[in-house]
């Protein structure tokens, strides 16, 4: 079996069980836990989310920890960061914000913001538990995840191919059509800041900063908030502009890791596994 249906394949597995082994496992655990779990579970989606990113990516990482005979650290890509790359990769987080925002705004013509309710529900709530469930879990266990254990299948393909796919995936997992439309790009930039620095960190840094100040956003602008079209304009047209300038430089610094790889693949881009995810996920966003 080749990389790409393994690929496919261990995103099936993914798929399955988020869709219904996690429920399942959530269910008996608000049926079993003492009520001082339970009301928080029940009541707080922050603490809802946290354990749903737990059940549903964690056995998967630690499968593959315990399964992996090499060194989980190199095939990780567990790599330290030069400060530059830190620095361009902060800034890229911060300034493609707006353009993912228009995305989203987008997608509300024929479909709904997935974490409305989310976000709306969260400001009742102490700030650090939204910040834990949105801006520190997800960028570890989806990084480790899609950035790691899925794009190290890629590693012997060309440099864009693993990226492609990885941000297919990446995206699919978020299930539902709004999340999908802009999740598919910041995947395709994580995985791109991971392949170009070769360092799972790069992945993790970008997408802390990209999910970290959309909560800190939404607590200090809250719900209520209407910003002059204007000044959306403004700020649109320079998160343009600059992001274009810190992506070309840190192009630029990494240009060694981006054409080190040109191999073209002659794999099947359907197969199976990819076709069974793809039906499964359009049946989701016409059920929702």
């Amino acid at each position: 079996m080749n990389n790409h249906k393994k690929s496919s394949l261990i995103f099936f597995i993914l798929l399955i069980w988020t869709i219904f082994i996690t429920p399942v496992i959530f269910k008996l655990i608000i049926y079993f836990a003492p009520i001082k779990v339970i009301i928080p579970l029940q009541l707080n989606p922050s603490c809802s989310l946290i354990l749903v990113q737990i059940l549903s990516f964690l056995p998967f990482i630690l499968l593959y920890i315990i399964t992996n005979k090499g060194n989980v650290k190199q095939s990780l890509r567990f790599k330290k960061l030069s400060f530059k790359n830190i620095f361009l990769i902060i800034l890229i987080g911060i300034f493609i914000q707006p353009i993912l925002m228009l995305i989203n705004f987008l997608t509300l013509f024929f479909t709904q913001n997935a974490l409305t309710n989310v976000f709306t529900s969260s400001l009742k709530y102490p700030f650090w538990q939204i910040f834990l469930a949105i801006a520190i879990i997800p960028p570890f266990l989806e990084e480790i995840l899609f950035r790691g254990i899925i794009l190290k299948k890629y590693d012997n393909y060309s440099f864009w191919y693993g990226i492609i796919f990885s941000s297919i995936f990446f995206a699919m997992i978020h299930l539902n059509l709004n999340q999908f439309c802009y999740t598919i790009v910041l995947g395709f930039i994580l995985a791109f800041l991971v392949k170009a620095t070769d360092s799972i960190w790069a992945g993790i840094l970008c997408h802390f900063v990209f999910n970290g100040s959309q909560v800190i956003l939404n607590n200090i602008l809250g719900q209520t908030s209407i910003i002059p079209n204007i000044i959306i304009i403004i700020i649109f047209i320079l998160s343009i502009i600059l992001s274009t300038i810190f992506i070309y430089i840190f192009v630029k610094i990494n240009k060694n890791n981006i054409v080190k790889n040109t191999e073209k693949n002659k794999e099947k881009v359907f197969n199976i596994f990819f076709i069974l995810d793809i039906i499964i996920l359009i049946y989701i966003f016409i059920k929702n």
